[in-house]
């Protein structure tokens, strides 16, 4: 007989997926190697630039809009990740939130309505389902203070598109205090709607010409 403990879920799956690795090559139970492996790094992670609000224009990234919606596409995707035992996946792109949800105190943001928004909430439902089923955290990047183009235009904010500046991340940044309050709303709404997101983060690399410390440190209050 053959025996497989694991530490955890992710553990006992590790412990499968290396019976069967050494089954393809044996062919024979008895010859299974008795073995006791942990992590020499316990967060494995492969960073997925999303082509949706994407931080670079051109085809080599909206090509693939159709494919990176499909989860066929992350079914092979999120196998392949189990197979080499990444544990988690990183999702970036400049601003997921409105196509994750709605915003409830700012309806003027939203993106998508009707059954458009229910087919991308279906989609990510999905995503963090089978990742975690597969034992693979999932965290979803913003870029800082980036917002909606809908949202831009009901305000007038974060208006960075006709800045030549924009492109090299030069630009200096909206911290207003209405961005402030739609980045927390998106945020919050996001970790309520999807429980199997294990988490958000957010990367400050992006139009961030401040004029002075204070505005930096408002710009990171944003997510405090």
């Amino acid at each position: 007989a053959v025996y497989v403990f694991g530490g955890d879920e992710r553990g006992l799956m590790y412990g499968i997926l290396d019976l069967r690795d050494q089954l393809e090559w044996t062919q024979s139970l008895s010859q299974v190697e008795a073995k006791k492996e942990s992590p020499r790094f316990h967060f494995r992670a492969i960073k997925f630039n999303l082509p949706w609000s994407s931080y670079r224009q051109g085809e080599s990234l909206q090509l693939h809009i159709e494919t990176v919606k499909d989860t066929a596409f992350w079914v092979d995707f999120l196998d392949m990740m189990a197979d080499n035992r990444f544990n988690a996946l990183t999702l970036w792109n400049l601003h997921p939130f409105t196509f994750m949800i709605q915003p409830k105190a700012f309806p003027e943001a939203t993106q998508f309505t009707g059954q458009e928004f229910e087919n991308w909430r279906k989609f990510w439902k999905t995503l963090f389902r089978m990742a975690k089923d597969r034992g693979i955290d999932t965290y979803i990047l913003n870029w800082n203070i980036i917002v909606s183009p809908q949202m831009t235009e009901a305000y007038n904010v974060a208006n960075y598109k006709d800045d030549l500046e924009w492109h090299y991340g030069f630009t200096p940044a909206d911290t207003s205090q209405v961005i402030v309050d739609y980045m927390r709303e998106c945020i919050t709404q996001v970790i309520n709607e999807y429980p199997n997101l294990t988490g958000v983060g957010v990367s400050i690399g992006e139009s961030m010409k401040l004029p002075s410390d204070d505005a930096l440190l408002l710009s990171k209050k944003t997510y405090l």
